[in-house]
């Protein structure tokens, strides 16, 4: 398990290697493109500033626009709001068993995102009869931390499929 840029490395690097067996991000995944269709991207634009001055009129980031904020994400990583988007690629990671952890109240990743992406992988691991392979846990009290909760259930999650491993 890793956390915040750790949680969405751990993520994009399960999706291309098959190796990650069992991946845990931490705070890591969220929609890109729930953020912008409803307007909660400030958290995660501010946690690197200098990328969305550049890009923000008159470099003053209270300026910026959704519209803006889609442009930076599209030039950082194109197609990270279509096809590397949670909601498009959590479910490449099926069959192998997947358990995101998020902060319910972390606003760089903001929860109903966090659910509607892990919602759309659900729908392929059920399809591919691994249902029970996918998990979200959302702490209603976290935010963008590790909490005893947190460290418990990532515990769990690793001994049960890791402990499978032949």
């Amino acid at each position: 398990a890793r956390l915040s840029l750790g949680g969405m490395v751990s993520w994009f690097l399960a999706v291309i290697d098959e190796r990650v067996f069992a991946p845990v991000p931490l705070c890591g995944v969220q929609s890109f493109g729930y953020a912008l269709r409803n307007n909660k991207w400030q958290s995660r634009v501010m946690s690197i500033p200098d990328v969305f001055q550049a890009a923000a009129p008159g470099g003053k980031l209270s300026e910026l626009s959704s519209e803006t904020v889609a442009r930076v994400w599209e030039r950082v990583l194109p197609g990270l709001l279509s096809t590397y988007d949670a909601t498009s690629s959590l479910g490449c990671i099926a069959p192998r068993p997947l358990c995101v952890v998020t902060g319910g109240r972390d606003s760089r990743n903001p929860v109903e995102g966090v659910r509607e992406a892990v919602a759309a992988a659900q729908e392929v691991y059920a399809a591919q009869g691994v249902g029970d392979r996918i998990e979200l846990f959302a702490p209603g009290d976290a935010d963008h931390e590790l909490t005893p909760a947190m460290r418990e259930k990532i515990d769990a999650w690793l001994d049960r499929w890791l402990l499978l491993v032949p």
